[in-house]
């Protein structure tokens, strides 16, 4: 089998002509398409990983359910054809040098991503990456298991691995059912559970999470700083043996604060509460208490499980006001996309008779105020029934349960006594349409309830695209907006 060989001029010439800035852009959106539609396969965040047991170069075999035993596992599959796998090479050793004794790492040696004598798995043509051209890395697809084995070898050797390497079968059994990326990366917790899944590995969000830290600029879990004090991974409930789990954000000083509950989006199927880190600080820092919560994602359970899990960290919250020191007659809740639909949600369904304020008496919703940034408000709507991540969120598709996809909808609890809300949408929005913040705009107004829609014109969903400084100052308003109502008296 060949191995390795410098490429003629003539083959380095060709794909120089028939790559083009057009190629590059079309690249790009796939990849992100792929990323979404990664996110969706199986196993999911949440979900049970696929055990395995796989031979490692020293003629050893490992369980995979036997590394999860005692701590976290690093999970990355790769092969030597992958440039983007050969680059991550040196930082993820080094994040095994660091952290190897606060999680197992295992490298899984699997089918190579572009060989050059077949069509690459992963494209419907012979794919050679310009980066194994330029750097003689051609490499034939392995037909026998003793050939994949070999190349595994000499990817230990050319590139410096030292984790523990195992390679896959010939069926490619586990490059199968861990979604068939050429770098992607788990983290496996004690349970056997995906708590992370990365379309490319990532070894930075890798090594802040072992760390248990957050982003560079951010407050680490149990920590205090500028004037707050900030708890991870606080448990609010067990469902089924699911752990929920919410991060507290609580200003200094007398108090009683006001609060905000931060929902992150994801498509109902991934995202998670990490990602409001420096808007939950930059609440605190101005006097609110911030809670960033997660939930249920559909690969674990489908509608309402999500709707229950957020209802449940809302009662949660308060009834340990007093250990929080927050008011909770002045609480708020936020959201985008998914987060967005959840926080609508929250603040448009209709609390129970024995929900009651501080006084004791009952209360007719539970926020003060709620923004939503291109959130779904209305499932029954034709434009939402080909969302793929709707139809997986919902457990099937309109058709056949119309009348669900009314109940989950956040326009269906419009009511004259619901509190204010913000929106911002794009008019590109090709995931969450902009008529989706415009229906819910009218519906509001006609109940007699303010409602204010920040448009950015020609910004698709999640206001990409859209004029940098008209998005930050939507944003900017929006948290203005928040502060007023929960800072009032």
């Amino acid at each position: 089998m060949r191995k390795f060989r410098f490429p003629s001029i003539l083959i380095a010439a060709l794909f120089v002509l028939t790559t083009t800035a057009c190629v590059s852009q079309e690249r790009q959106e796939q990849r992100r398409a792929g990323a979404a539609a990664f996110a969706d396969q199986p196993p999911r965040v949440g979900e049970l990983a696929p055990d395995f047991i796989l031979a490692t170069t020293t003629g050893d075999t490992i369980a995979l359910s036997s590394l999860y035993q005692d701590k976290p596992v690093v999970l990355e599959f790769g092969s030597i054809s992958c440039p983007v796998f050969r680059g991550k090479i040196a930082p993820m050793e080094r994040l095994y040098n660091e952290l190897r004794t606060a999680a197992n790492f295992l490298a899984v040696y699997t089918i190579e991503a572009h060989p050059a004598d077949v069509v690459s798995p992963y494209s419907n043509h012979v794919w050679v990456h310009d980066k194994n051209i330029a750097e003689g890395i051609l490499v034939n697809q392995p037909t026998i298991y003793e050939e994949r084995w070999a190349l595994a070898l000499q990817a230990e050797v050319l590139l410096g691995i030292t984790r523990p390497l195992v390679v896959d079968n010939m069926d490619n059994a586990v490059w199968e059912q861990y979604g068939k990326r050429p770098n992607s990366a788990f983290v496996i917790g004690t349970d056997g559970r995906v708590i992370t899944k990365q379309f490319w590995s990532n070894p930075q969000q890798l090594l802040r999470q072992l760390r248990g830290e957050a982003p560079a600029g951010d407050h680490p879990r149990d920590s205090q700083a500028a004037n707050m004090t900030v708890t991870q991974d606080i448990e609010y409930g067990i469902v089924d043996g699911y752990s929920l789990k919410l991060d507290a954000y609580l200003p200094e000083g007398d108090g009683p604060f006001p609060a905000v509950i931060n929902i992150h989006g994801g498509g109902w199927r991934g995202g998670d509460k990490g990602g409001f880190r420096r808007k939950a600080a930059s609440y605190a820092q101005s006097g609110v208490a911030s809670f960033s919560i997660n939930y249920r994602l559909s690969g674990v359970a489908t509608y309402p499980a999500a709707v229950d899990d957020c209802l449940r960290a809302v009662r949660w919250i308060r009834s340990h006001a007093a250990e929080f020191n927050i008011d909770i007659d002045r609480m708020g809740v936020e959201g985008g996309s998914a987060g967005g639909h959840l926080s609508l949600m929250m603040a448009l369904m209709e609390p129970g008779p024995d929900e009651l304020d501080s006084a004791g008496q009952p209360i007719s919703n539970w926020f003060r105020c709620v923004y939503a940034k291109n959130g779904p408000a209305d499932f029954t709507q034709a434009e939402m029934g080909s969302e793929p991540a709707l139809k997986t969120f919902m457990g099937g598709g309109y058709a056949d349960m119309p009348e669900v996809y009314r109940e989950a909808s956040p326009i269906t609890y419009v009511s004259a006594d619901d509190p204010p809300v913000l929106m911002i949408h794009g008019t590109e929005d090709r995931t969450v349409p902009y008529s989706q913040s415009v229906s819910l705009k009218q519906a509001l107004e006609q109940a007699g309830v303010y409602a204010e829609l920040i448009t950015i014109e020609g910004a698709g969903h999640g206001l990409k695209g859209g004029d940098r400084e008209q998005v930050r100052a939507a944003l900017d308003r929006a948290q203005q907006f928040m502060l007023e109502h929960l800072l009032a008296n």
